[in-house]
C-alpha cells in the first residue's frame, strides 16, 4: 500500500480520536508528499487505491489519453476521478472511438463535419450498464462534465493521403499536474475491457518531474499537448466537449454528486442521500427500548425479539443513530440465507442504503465491495453497507477483503448478525473479528439446541442477551395477532423407527455435559439433519388434529413419533 506522510493539524475545539466527530484537516503537501513506486502491478498493487487516488488527491489538473471512448473504456479513464472532482480540479481526455468499416466510410464521406457522424459513432459504445463500479466512476466524471471541469477530445486515425482510417488511437498514458507545478506521469497496459477494469492483470510505469534526469515526464507532457492541439502526426483531434457532456450525462446521478460538487457555485452544495428512520415509520415503544438498551450495553449485545416485531427496523434504525457520531462507518449484515440477504437489502434501500450485496460468487461483488471502501477513504460516501450470507463471510476472500481494514482507526465497522445463533457453529466462530467492537445479533432464539458450547460462543462475542421481547408479550400487547398450532401425528414404519432410535441413541453422546462436547458441531449436526429428513420423508401420510390455542397450550410443533 502506498504510504502518505502528512502532518495533521487540529481546528476548532476539542479533538476526540475515539469519535468520527472530530476536526482534523490535513496540511496540503502536493504530489513529492506521497511515497510513490516506480511501478505498479495487479496482485501486488491496488492501482486506483495506491496510485490514482493519492495523486488526484493532490492534482489540479489531470490530462489523461485512454484508448477507447466506450462505457468501459471511460470507467477506465475515471480510476479515482471523483476524488478531483471533489476539489474542483480539472481534466483532459483524449480519446477515440472504435470503428468498424462502415464507420470509416461515413466519416470519409462527412470528412468536412465529422462531427455529426462521430456522435452517432461513439454513442454505440457509451452503451447501459449494469456493473456498479463503472457507474459509480462514470458519475463523477459526468458530474466533471456537468461542471465544465472535464474538456473531451476525439483521435482519429488518418492514412498516407490524409484520409481517415480504420485503425485506433491506442495510446495510454496521463499526466497529474499540483498547485506548484509538479508532475507525476505514467503509462502503461491499461486494458480497455470490462474486464480489464477488474479481472485482467495490468501494471504501468510512474515518473516523477523531481526525480526526472532523463525528462521523461516532460517528454510525456509534450507528447499530450502536441496531441491536444491537434499537432500529431497521423492523427486528427477534435473537440467534443460538448457531445461528450451529453452522452455522460445518461451516467450521473444527481442524488450522488463527489463530495464538495455543486453545479452552481454560488450555493453550498446540497446535502448527501441520508441514513436514516423513514419519516413513514414510526417506532413502538419496546423498539426505542432495545435500541437504548443496546447503546447501554457499549455498542454490543443481543436483542431477543420474537419474529415479526420488527428486527430489521430496529437494528437499521440503531445503525443509522451509530452513523450519525461515528463516521465513516461500514456496515456489515449477515445472514444465514440469501432470501433474508435480499430482504435485508430492500429494507436497507427505505433507510436510504445502497449495500452491496455480497454473495453467489466473488466476481460479482468484490470489486464493488473494495470501491465502497476507496469511496470512504476519498470522503466521497460516509456509509458503506455490505450485505452477505455466512457462507461468504466465513470465506478466504471475504475476510482477505475485510481484515485488513477492520483495523483502522479511522474507519468505524457495525457487525449485525441476523439469526445470530446460526453463527456458533466451529467454523463461522473464527471468522468474527475481534477488531470489530460494535456488535448486533437478532434472534427470537438465541440458544443453539444440543449446542452449549457454540450457543456460549455466541452469547460471548455479541455480549450476550441484553433485551428480551417475546412472542406472549407480543401477542398480549397486540403487536402480533394471535394464532394456533397444528400438531401431525405421523405413524412411522418398523424401518423408520428403528432408523430413527438409532440416529436418537448416537446424538445422546453429544448432549451438553457429554465428554465430547467438542465434537458436536461437526458430527451432531449431520445426525439432526439425518433425523429431519427422516421425518420429513416418512413414508405414511399426515393427519392433523384439533388446533391449539398458542396461549393455553404450550406445545411444540414437530412430527410424532406413535409406536406400531
Amino acid at each position: 500500500m502506498t504510504k502518505r506522510k502528512r502532518p495533521m493539524r487540529a481546528s476548532g475545539s476539542q479533538v476526540n480520536k475515539g469519535s468520527a466527530e472530530h476536526y482534523l484537516y490535513e496540511t496540503p503537501m502536493n504530489l513529492p508528499s506521497i511515497d510513490l513506486r516506480i511501478s505498479y502491478r495487479t496482485g501486488r498493487d491496488d492501482l486506483v487505491n495506491d496510485f490514482f487516488i493519492p495523486c488526484l488527491e493532490e492534482a489540479v489538473l489531470y490530462r489523461r489519453a485512454a484508448g477507447y471512448f466506450t462505457s468501459a473504456g471511460l470507467a477506465l479513464a475515471a480510476r479515482g476521478v471523483a476524488s478531483l472532482a471533489s476539489r474542483g480540479g480539472k481534466m483532459k481526455l483524449v480519446v477515440s472511438p472504435y470503428l468498424d468499416p462502415d464507420d470509416v466510410k461515413t466519416l470519409q464521406m462527412a470528412v468536412d463535419n465529422p462531427s455529426d457522424a462521430l456522435r452517432a459513432i461513439v454513442t454505440k459504445g457509451v452503451s447501459d450498464i449494469e456493473d456498479a463500479l463503472i457507474k459509480d466512476r462514470l458519475n463523477a466524471l459526468a458530474w466533471l462534465a456537468a461542471a465544465g471541469l472535464l474538456d473531451i477530445k476525439i483521435a482519429l486515425r488518418l492514412g498516407a493521403h490524409g484520409e481517415f482510417a480504420r485503425g485506433i488511437f491506442h495510446e495510454k498514458t496521463g499526466i497529474f499536474t499540483d498547485s506548484s507545478g509538479n508532475h507525476v506521469a505514467f503509462a502503461g497496459s491499461s486494458n480497455e475491457t470490462a474486464g480489464g477494469l477488474v479481472e485482467n492483470f495490468e501494471s504501468i510505469k510512474v515518473f516523477c518531474s523531481w526525480h526526472d534526469k532523463e525528462g521523461r515526464v516532460q517528454e510525456e507532457i509534450d507528447n499530450f499537448e502536441a496531441l491536444w492541439n491537434d499537432s500529431t502526426p497521423g492523427l486528427r483531434v477534435m473537440d467534443f466537449s460538448a457531445v461528450g457532456k451529453e452522452l455522460l450525462e445518461r451516467f450521473r446521478d444527481p442524488d450522488r454528486p463527489p463530495s464538495g460538487l455543486s453545479l452552481d457555485r454560488g450555493k453550498e452544495p446540497g446535502p448527501p442521500t441520508e441514513f436514516r428512520l423513514p419519516r413513514s415509520i414510526e417506532l413502538r415503544p419496546y423498539q426505542i427500548d432495545a435500541i437504548r438498551a443496546w447503546s447501554s450495553a457499549g455498542g454490543k449485545g443481543i436483542l431477543a425479539m420474537a419474529t415479526g416485531s420488527g428486527k430489521t427496523v430496529t437494528a437499521l434504525t440503531l445503525a443509522s443513530k451509530v452513523a450519525e457520531k461515528n463516521r465513516p462507518l461500514v456496515l456489515i449484515v449477515v445472514c444465514p440465507y440469501i432470501n433474508l440477504c435480499r430482504q435485508w437489502i430492500r429494507e436497507m434501500a427505505i433507510f436510504g442504503l445502497q449495500a452491496v450485496s455480497c454473495f453467489e460468487g466473488r466476481g460479482r461483488w468484490q470489486a464493488e465491495l473494495e470501491e465502497g471502501y476507496q469511496r470512504l477513504a476519498a470522503g466521497l460516501s460516509q456509509v458503506h453497507a455490505i450485505v452477505t450470507t455466512n457462507a461468504t463471510f466465513q470465506s478466504e476472500s471475504f475476510q482477505i477483503c475485510i481484515r485488513p481494514r477492520v483495523t483502522s482507526s479511522s474507519t468505524h465497522h457495525l457487525l449485525i448478525a441476523d439469526e445470530v445463533h446460526n453463527l456458533g457453529a466451529e467454523h463461522i466462530k473464527v471468522a468474527l473479528p475481534d477488531e470489530i467492537s460494535m456488535r448486533l445479533g437478532l434472534s427470537a432464539t438465541p440458544e443453539r439446541h444440543y449446542d452449549a458450547i457454540g450457543t456460549s460462543a455466541v452469547l460471548n462475542y455479541f455480549g450476550g442477551i441484553i433485551y428480551e421481547y417475546t412472542l406472549s408479550q407480543a401477542i398480549a400487547e397486540g403487536r402480533l395477532c394471535r394464532y394456533r398450532y397444528y400438531p401431525i401425528p405421523v405413524m412411522l414404519t418398523d424401518d423408520e423407527t428403528d432408523a430413527y432410535e438409532e440416529i436418537t441413541t448416537k446424538l445422546a453422546k453429544f448432549f451438553p455435559g457429554s465428554s465430547r462436547n467438542e465434537e458436536i458441531q461437526p458430527a451432531a449436526m449431520k445426525l439432526l439433519i439425518r433425523r429431519a429428513r427422516l421425518l420429513a420423508g416418512a413414508a405414511n401420510p399426515c393427519s392433523a388434529v384439533g388446533p391449539y390455542d398458542l396461549q393455553k397450550n404450550a406445545i411444540s410443533v414437530r412430527r410424532l413419533r406413535v409406536s406400531t
